[in-house]
């Protein structure tokens, strides 16, 4: 029996592909383990957003390489991409870039000349499924490097994604992680601008028992008849992370993402009417433009949204981009405003999670000791019970911890 390492580092379209790489290793009779000393090879799927990512992987493969000379290595995603001359020189024994690694799990069995065979197996690598539903995008932001380095958007044809998730089904996952660059652009690239919403009437109707959790959802694609779906739909989960990236229209503008702050208001106002809905975003702060009136700008913004959870970032340069010519907000500048918006994103989220105590909330099972609820809720749990990670439970939130909840399982 074969078996190899694997670890993701970056986004849950990173995790996606990764979870269906293993899946598709292990019914070829390969498996993943956590005992390294005894794998044929380590795959590490790399990212390449930011600077502190690309100086990560280099240190984590170092040190394996270091740790375990004689295994071999397969690099693959956007770093392997953008960076490819790094692994060269590393001697990466596989180096599969984000066109190639569409083919991984084939190049690898005969790269390697594994044995392969049939194999009946439906061990679940995580607590979650994830789905793919397309890769890549057609928008140009000027700080990202993603159209860059995984190219147009190209979306999965609906059948496919429908047999995955019954697979995801048929593996036992209850929470299902809908993922890709822009979620919300499904097939708009062929012109079809009804095509998530419709995409999401079909997923929803599948039988089982799960719910469908979104990410990255792009407000400038989201207009009133998907997001009246989305709050009144079930088995979409109580939790919209909603890509805004800052609260000021001259930093949005030089982003080259501008929507009129008004509009991005009204969105989070009407997502807010799903019951026990957790609302969260990504920001920026130090980006081109934002002296200290357009932050307090921005920090207004927030403070008048209905955001309850802050996912917040420095930001990165990327060369490649037309934002590294742009003049930006001082280091130091950068990280105070970092730290405030942590500040308030700390107290933000602490209310919310007050508000559920002695609630009942659905969830699932991330390990003995932990339940992730629908609505994103971080909760430390007893480990005396009889349920295994991506069981779905009910739940009972006691009391609040710093930024986590305690609660009973009920």
């Amino acid at each position: 029996m074969e078996l190899f390492s694997a670890y993701n580092f970056g986004c849950r379209l990173n995790q996606a592909e990764l979870s269906t790489w293993i899946r598709d290793f292990e019914k070829r009779g390969i498996f993943l383990s956590k005992e390294t000393k005894k794998v044929k090879f380590i795959l590490i799927h790399s990212c390449t957003l930011t600077k502190r990512a690309d100086a990560e992987i280099r240190r984590f493969y170092r040190h394996l390489k270091k740790e375990y000379p004689d295994k071999k290595f397969v690099i693959a995603g956007c770093m392997s991409h953008s960076l490819k001359d790094f692994f060269y020189e590393s001697n990466v024994d596989l180096i599969l870039d984000n066109i190639e690694k569409k083919t991984l799990v084939e190049r690898v069995i005969s790269h390697f000349n594994l044995k392969a065979e049939k194999a009946d197996s439906k061990r679940r690598y995580l607590s979650r499924g994830f789905l793919k539903i397309a890769d890549g995008c057609n928008y140009g932001c000027t700080y990202c490097i993603i159209p860059y380095v995984r190219g147009k958007a190209t979306s999965i044809d609906e059948q496919i994604i429908e047999k995955n998730l019954k697979e995801l089904l048929d593996y036992g996952y209850k929470e299902i992680v809908i993922t890709g660059v822009n979620i919300a652009y499904y097939k708009r690239e062929l012109g079809e601008r009804g095509a998530f919403l419709k995409l999401l009437k079909k997923l929803v109707n599948i039988s089982g028992v799960f719910y469908l959790r979104l990410t990255s959802l792009d407000p400038r694609l989201m207009d009133k008849e998907l997001i009246d779906f989305l709050i009144k739909e079930e088995k979409i989960a109580a939790h919209f992370h909603v890509s805004i990236q800052n609260g000021s229209e001259k930093v949005l503008k030089k982003m080259g993402r501008w929507v009129p702050i008004k509009k991005y208001l009204e969105i989070l106002e009407e997502l807010n009417k799903k019951e026990n809905v957790l609302l969260s975003a990504d920001y920026i702060v130090g980006f081109a433009g934002e002296d200290d009136e357009e932050f307090e700008k921005g920090k207004r913004f927030l403070e008048d949204s209905p955001l309850n959870y802050l996912h917040i970032f420095r930001y990165s340069p990327r060369e490649g981009t037309p934002a590294v010519k742009m003049k930006h907000s001082p280091e130091r500048i950068a990280k105070e405003r970092y730290y405030i918006l942590k500040n308030f994103h700390e107290k933000r989220y602490s209310t919310f999670i007050n508000s559920f105590i002695n609630k009942k909330l659905r969830g699932i099972i991330i390990n003995k000791n932990r339940v992730l609820t629908e609505n994103y809720i971080d909760t430390l749990i007893n480990s005396n019970h009889s349920f295994i990670p991506a069981d779905k439970v009910n739940i009972l939130i006691k009391k609040r911890t710093g930024l986590k909840a305690e609660g009973i399982i009920i």
